[in-house]
This record gives C-alpha cells, structure tokens and sequence, in this order.
C-alpha cells in the first residue's frame, strides 16, 4: 500500500507528538502494509496509543489543521480529508480490557490490543518515517473482537476478514506447499485461513483464542443473523472454519493470560 501525502503527514504529526509515546498502526491501512490491499479504498488512519484515556485529547487540540469530529468521540479530522481515529490502550486501559469514552459513555473492547503493540513491526511510510503497524494476524483478531463488539456498526470488518482469509498467503507462496498442510489433509482453497488460524495460534492467550472461536463459531452458524453479502455464504464460513481449525489449544501461548 502506498500512503497518500496526506496521510503520511498525519502519521509525520503523531511521531512529532508523541515522540516518546508509544503508539501502532492498526485497521484497513495496517492490512495494506503487508497485503494487497485491492477491496476497498480507505483514506482513514486507525491509531493504537499508550495512553490512558484520561490523558486525551494528549495534544491533538494543538495539532496545526487538526480539528476533533463531533460526530464521533475517536476521530479527528486532519489536513487533506485524512480522518484518523485514534484508540487510547495505555498499560491500565489494556489490562482492565474495556474502554469508555469519557463523553458518550459507550463501552468497547480492547481485548487484543496488547498484541497490536506486542507484535507491531517497523514500516518505512516515507524515507525519513518509520511507524509501527500491527501485522495481519493481530488485525484479524482486533476485528473479530470488534466486529463482536458492535456487530451493526462493523460489518466492514466483515469483508476484510473474508479477504484476508483468502489471501493472507499467495497462491504461490511456498508455505502452502509446506509438509504441515499435506499432514493436516486441508484443501487448496483453505491453506491460507489454515496458515493464518496457525499464525494467530501461536500468539493469542486464552481468551484471546476464546473471542476468536466464538467468531467462527459464528460464522458458521446459518441461524446467525451476521450480514451475508455476495460470496459470503459459502467464503467466509469455509475459512472461518479453517482459521479455528489450526487456532487450535496446543498452539496457544500462556503469555498475556
């Protein structure tokens, strides 16, 4: 994914603001680091910070052109129709593993969210930028949570989760052909949810792997009321599956439990 100027200046602004601060890359942008981001446009930045949310604005009001949306307490609006919505995980927030925004008192998950700054790795956005951005496994669990969370206001996750699924491993990547899938007897068409179902396992703590179960679990439910839009009824159900199937007890880490 190439980032347009404006949203390379946005993330330029964050590093300026927060130059001690922890913060990561997460969402559609985040996919388009590693993958070919081809589905859907975004102009949007989603933003991961160490902070507590007692600490916001921590700064964004003085941002130059930056101006908070008052339609939606996590976003703000910045120079050249950038909006960048920004979720406050500081070290309290993630261990008590639920937010509320201080102004609409809505409550929303942040299970997942240490992985985001656990496992982030180092982008280079522009030649004198690098960011951390949260890698494919960790986003998909992040919306699969999310989606969970606020089922009617994600539906987006939805469609990333089905693309993912398919293509998080290229067909002509060698680790399709890798000795595991054969052992494991899994289709062709479902080595790339299996791979990722293996690469989530071996990072996700127990109720981490529980939200992704119950997402399957959802998923492929025909009685579910989860939206279905164009392929979704047999794609998404046979890679959901599939992901479970390798995202399995064995495979998941204590750490973080």
């Amino acid at each position: 994914m190439t980032f347009t100027p404006g949203q390379v200046a946005a993330l330029r602004n964050l590093r300026e603001l927060w130059p001690d601060t922890p913060f990561v890359l997460v969402g559609a942008s985040a996919l388009g680091c590693f993958l070919d981001f081809r589905w859907r446009a975004t102009n949007d930045i989603d933003i991961s910070v160490s902070i507590e949310v007692y600490e916001l604005p921590a700064g964004l009001d003085r941002l130059p052109g930056w101006a908070a949306d008052p339609r939606a307490e996590h976003r703000w609006l910045a120079p050249e129709d950038v909006k960048v919505d920004i979720l406050p995980a500081g070290p309290k927030l993630r261990r008590a593993g639920t937010l509320r925004w201080p102004r609409t008192g809505n409550e929303m998950s942040l299970l997942g969210q240490r992985l985001a700054f656990e496992q982030a790795r180092d982008v280079q956005v522009a030649s004198d930028l690098c960011i951390r951005v949260a890698p494919v496994p960790v986003v998909s669990v992040l919306k699969m949570v999310a989606y969970q969370d606020q089922p009617q206001a994600r539906t987006r996750d939805l469609e990333d989760l089905a693309h993912i699924f398919d293509g998080y491993v290229p067909a002509e990547d060698q680790r399709r052909y890798s000795d595991e899938v054969p052992e494991a007897g899994i289709e062709f068409e479902v080595i790339s949810a299996y791979l990722l179902g293996r690469d989530i396992g071996a990072l996700v703590n127990s109720e981490e792997r529980a939200a992704v179960a119950s997402f399957t679990a959802k998923v492929r439910d025909e009685n579910d009321p989860m939206p279905r839009k164009r392929a979704w009824p047999t794609l998404l159900p046979y890679r959901g599956d599939a992901t479970l199937r390798r995202c399995s007890p064995a495979s998941t880490r204590s750490n973080g439990d």
